[in-house]
């Protein structure tokens, strides 16, 4: 059976993760039971001549749509890969000024849960526009502005 990579699916592995295996700066290694970073929690291996996983090429694609700036000198960060993220490694190190959370789980828990926004249908509220409309007197309305409100 495939696995859905969605945001959720992120966010739960991300969340039963305990924060002491999480580090920022260099690989851990997952077979190893050491603390690694967001993209090694997702199988990528930088040991294995940067061997990418289904699932590390998921978050890859997922962290695209965010925009994240160099905590320093507030430059963009691409990527330019479809096997590695530097969006992903950069927040979860602290080095991008759009998330200053204290652990790299916390950052990037915060980046995931901005990226759900992001996916999220806009929902607007046209009950304001709706009651200053005027509504013609003619035989040709289907529809009022109390029949609409309702």
């Amino acid at each position: 059976m495939e696995t859905n990579y969605t945001v959720d699916y992120f966010e739960g592995k991300f969340k039963s993760i305990p924060s002491k295996m999480w580090r920022s700066t260099g690989w851990g290694s997952i077979d190893r039971k050491e603390p690694t970073c967001a993209t090694g929690h997702c199988g990528f291996d930088n040991g294995r001549y940067y061997k990418a996983t289904k699932e590390n090429i998921a978050l890859i694609k997922i962290f695209e749509s965010l925009n994240v700036h160099d905590k320093d000198d507030g430059t963009p960060i691409v990527d330019d890969s479809h096997r590695f993220s530097w969006k992903v490694v950069r927040i979860n190190d602290g080095q991008v000024k759009e998330y200053r959370q204290s652990t790299p789980k916390k950052r990037v828990l915060a980046a995931l849960r901005d990226i759900k926004k992001m996916q999220e249908p806009k929902h607007i509220d046209i009950t304001k526009e709706l009651a200053v409309l005027p509504i013609q007197e003619t035989s040709d309305v289907i529809a009022t502005k109390e029949t609409i409100l309702s």
